[in-house]
């Protein structure tokens, strides 16, 4: 948390080593000591918010971010971050990646959404009897491999544990390119939030572009470049089109389908957190590709702003999951569907990934465009999130919880106890902090 009555520089400081002794007292512990899987490889998520295991299947989605902050932990520590575990990550991110290409990528580069903790697919309900059902999986077991890749990749080159290296190179860019052909052609499943017919989403674009970008970063991959760029330039788009209002999350893609002649809940409604992770998205990918760079500038934070008072609960504090792009509660003609649902039942609630997510986000659009305003929100950010979610006893985060900050046993996306937005945000927030935000 910020530090009041100290200089710019020495607060970003302190930011940094606060959000480092979070992660390595709070958050890594916990999952190490209760989910960390070195038998088989990968995590055991199925907790509830109480930290009990309820059940050892293991999610695709899961698994993929597990690998890939395992590598990142392994680099972080090499370069001098004293992040808890890291010595052991580089094996941990490795194994991941092997359990994923053995179990879980099929023929014609589509994962396996499901598995039990030894790798045996299961079959899904929805479609009934399918094994894949998501093209989140795909992108996710994507990152995790990406993950692995760089992690092994600063090994000797006749390390043992780089045998497989190539493999994953191989089967992760196959895996990408078939995600990146189902996106363009619109025929993707998006298990857990299915897209409406006529309609596109955000969600599954974004993913694409920072899974793109991570595997290019650890392969320099001609073929993963192009997917970067072609998706980036999409995004970039879209986004600026829609200045001064917000890209939402599902778009429709040409007559008939979804929308009718009116709003509808769906085509109206917002999710702030998802603009704020896009944004540093862009800007990571951009930071090694100056042809994505040159389409970046000062609409970026000011997006950024936007999706924040959007966003923002003026009566408990928080970002609300979904928000009507005016603000409020989200409305307009209801259609039926899953998706629908999800939106009217738990727009108001606050979760703890687009806390985490804005906290990085604004660090890193802070530093970039010199923005006095954004490091307000940053402190504004942090202030809610380390008073409302960190869990009695060092139970690392009780994730979701209603609108007043009250606690909430309920599933989000997948029945897991998620070990990926935190981690990630803590982790990123201290390298970026240490080696940008405090340099003036």
């Amino acid at each position: 948390m910020t530090v009041a009555g100290l200089s710019t520089r020495a607060r970003r400081k302190a930011d940094a080593e606060f959000d480092l002794e979070h992660l390595n007292s709070q958050i890594l512990p916990w999952w190490y000591e209760n989910g960390v899987d070195d038998v088989y490889g990968g995590v055991l998520t199925c907790f509830d918010n109480n930290g009990e295991l309820l059940s050892t299947d293991k999610y695709t989605w899961s698994q993929g971010r597990w690998g890939w902050l395992m590598g990142r932990i392994s680099l972080a520590g090499r370069s001098g971050l004293e992040v808890d575990g890291w010595m052991l990550a580089t094996e941990r991110a490795a194994k991941t990646a092997d359990f994923l290409c053995a179990n879980v990528i099929l023929e014609g580069g589509v994962t396996a959404y499901q598995t039990t903790r030894e790798g045996t697919v299961i079959e899904q309900s929805t479609p009934p009897g399918a094994v894949h059902t998501s093209v989140y999986s795909d992108l996710f077991t994507v990152l995790g491999l990406a993950g692995a890749i760089a992690a092994v990749h600063e090994e000797p080159a006749d390390s043992s544990i780089r045998v497989n290296e190539g493999e994953w190179a191989r089967r992760a860019t196959e895996v990408l390119l078939s995600a990146s052909r189902r996106i363009e052609s619109r025929t993707a499943m998006t298990e857990p939030y299915p897209v409406p017919q006529g309609m596109t989403s955000l969600g599954e674009q974004m993913m694409l572009v920072n899974a793109a970008s991570e595997l290019w970063r650890a392969t320099r991959s001609a073929q993963t470049e192009e997917v970067v760029l072609h998706w980036g330039s999409k995004l970039v788009a879209a986004a600026r089109a829609n200045l001064p209002g917000l890209p939402g999350d599902f778009a429709l893609i040409g007559p008939g389908g979804s929308g009718g002649s009116g709003e509808t809940l769906l085509t109206g409604h917002r999710t702030p957190g998802h603009i704020l992770e896009l944004l540093w998205f862009l800007e990571d990918a951009a930071s090694e590709l100056p042809s994505l760079k040159r389409m970046l500038g000062e609409w970026v934070p000011a997006l950024a702003l936007k999706a924040l008072e959007l966003g923002w609960d003026d009566r408990d504090g928080g970002l609300f999951r979904y928000v009507h792009r005016s603000g409020g509660e989200p409305r307009g003609e209801r259609e039926g569907g899953r998706y629908e649902e999800l939106v009217q039942r738990t727009w108001s609630t606050k979760l703890w990934w687009p806390q985490v997510e804005a906290i990085y986000a604004t660090s890193v659009l802070a530093t970039t465009y010199e923005s006095t305003e954004l490091w307000e929100w940053n402190d504004k950010l942090r202030a809610y999130a380390f008073a409302t979610f960190p869990a009695p006893g060092n139970q690392e985060w009780i994730q979701i919880r209603d609108r007043s900050g009250r606690p909430l046993n309920e599933v989000v996306a997948l029945p897991v106890k998620d070990p990926f937005h935190i981690a990630r945000a803590l982790l990123l927030s201290a390298q970026w902090i240490t080696t940008k935000g405090t340099s003036n």
